[in-house]
């Protein structure tokens, strides 16, 4: 059963994380882990996965609305409360053969995710955590790297936009993303090494 398990997921994408009840008759919060709404279709089975608590289980969606970030979707015969509490923590997963073919220079949000991130300089600057949509254009939402020594850091996020002026090179199979180090974050560097030479 768990190599089933394992073999299903190294063959799908996760979708959509399920937050918790929306009202009293079944309905859940899900975060939007994808960014093609039309692979959400009513009366189709899908494949649901706690990572925490490696447990899963097959629904079948019967109801979804999408906003921004986030949807509303229920799942046929889960009618109360309490069952859509029971789902809480599950992913949704997609068979990688049922995504919709990308065009040039298009990306699934699960590709970028875990990617690591350098400037020109060959500066490691963190990891991929989340991708935003603004409806502008794509955010990185890059999680800076911590040793885990004393208290983390204040600023731990750094927030780039996908767009030309930042986006030097993306390797999707090799998980590398290369960016022009953004204005703000530079000065902020800037101001740091001066400090540094003033304490000397």
């Amino acid at each position: 059963m768990i190599r089933q398990i394992e073999k299903i997921l190294e063959h799908s994408v996760p979708i959509a994380r399920l937050l918790g009840p929306h009202g009293l008759n079944g309905e859940i919060k899900a975060k939007l882990l994808a960014n093609y709404p039309g692979i959400f279709e009513s009366g189709k089975e899908f494949f649901l996965f706690h990572p925490k608590k490696q447990s899963n289980l097959r629904c079948t969606l019967d109801t979804f609305r999408i906003t921004g970030e986030r949807m509303i979707l229920k799942f046929r015969n889960y009618d109360h409360i309490d069952w859509a509490r029971k789902l809480e923590g599950f992913e949704m997963y997609l068979d990688l053969s049922d995504l919709p073919p990308l065009k040039e220079g298009e990306y699934y949000f699960f590709q970028l995710l875990g990617a690591s991130v350098f400037n020109e300089q060959g500066d490691r600057l963190g990891v991929v955590e989340d991708v935003i949509e603004t409806g502008n254009a794509d955010v990185l939402s890059i999680r800076k790297p911590f040793s885990g020594l004393g208290d983390p850091p204040k600023d731990t996020e750094l927030l780039v936009p996908m767009v030309k002026d930042y986006l030097v090179s993306m390797d999707l199979e090799q998980k590398r993303i290369v960016i022009r180090t953004p204005v703000y974050m530079a000065s902020k560097e800037n101001e740091t090494d001066t400090d540094t030479d003033e304490g000397r």
